[in-house]
């Protein structure tokens, strides 16, 4: 256990500053095995002096470059096959036109049976109205259709100045 815990502490003394709990703790099992961390003023020193350099700036391009990377180690391990065609992606897109086609065709037809249907609807509205006349109207045939029948000679003008005088 004692090597376990000692080996963490090391790795903890080594990325960041050690608590005082833990220093103790180290400086403990170090008198213990003193052998343990041979060059460990070194490494403290090292650490602190680590500890006081600034961060490291990232490139603005950064995101593009680390992409670029992988796609680059991507096709390296690829056995450089040329990936662009990618049948998944185009059964995809078919199968979107075509369920976009089959929506379409459906809707069209739809709208062709209900204008069909609107259109027999109205023959039939209007077969009603203008059934054939009843047998009484049709009695009195003739003598409609014959004042109906102008003859050639009658001043038709002169009628309608009458009709507009008496109006």
């Amino acid at each position: 256990m004692n090597q376990a815990e000692l080996a963490q502490l090391m790795e903890l003394a080594r990325r960041r500053p050690l608590s005082e709990a833990e220093r103790a703790r180290l400086n403990a099992l170090l008198e213990a095995n003193p052998q343990a961390w041979p060059d460990r003023d070194d490494d403290m020193g090292l650490a602190r002096l680590l500890a006081t350099l600034p961060d490291a700036p990232l490139a603005s391009n950064f995101t593009s470059r680390v992409m670029a990377a992988i796609e680059r180690e991507e096709a390296a391990t690829s056995g450089g096959r040329v990936r662009n065609w990618q049948p998944r992606r185009w059964f995809l897109r078919l199968a979107g036109a075509a369920a976009v086609a089959a929506v379409t065709a459906t809707g069209w037809w739809q709208y062709r049976s209900w204008q069909r249907a609107e259109f027999a609807a109205s023959l039939a509205a209007v077969s009603e109205v203008a059934a054939v006349p009843s047998v009484e109207l049709l009695k009195d045939f003739e003598a409609i259709q014959s004042y109906a029948k102008v003859p050639p000679g009658i001043d038709v003008e002169g009628d309608l100045s009458l009709l507009a005088a008496l109006q």
